[in-house]
């Protein structure tokens, strides 16, 4: 689990357990479930269910900074 401030990130090969992690942590804190996640930190996640892969990318931030 990745928290950065107020937010958390759940990351895992079992999607069973994942689920069950959520409802035990509602019991303490109020979550909002936003889905799979797409950018974390300035970084670009590509998931592969398939190949059960997770692909990171700076290249949006490297593209502005260059700019």
């Amino acid at each position: 689990m990745l928290v950065h401030i107020d937010d958390c990130t759940i990351v895992g090969k079992i999607l069973l357990l994942i689920n069950q992690f959520k409802v035990e942590i509602v019991k303490y804190v109020d979550i909002t479930d936003m889905g799979d996640l797409h950018w974390i930190l300035r970084i670009e996640v590509h998931q592969i269910h398939e190949e059960q892969k997770m692909l990171l990318s700076q290249q949006s931030y490297i593209d502005s900074i260059l700019q």
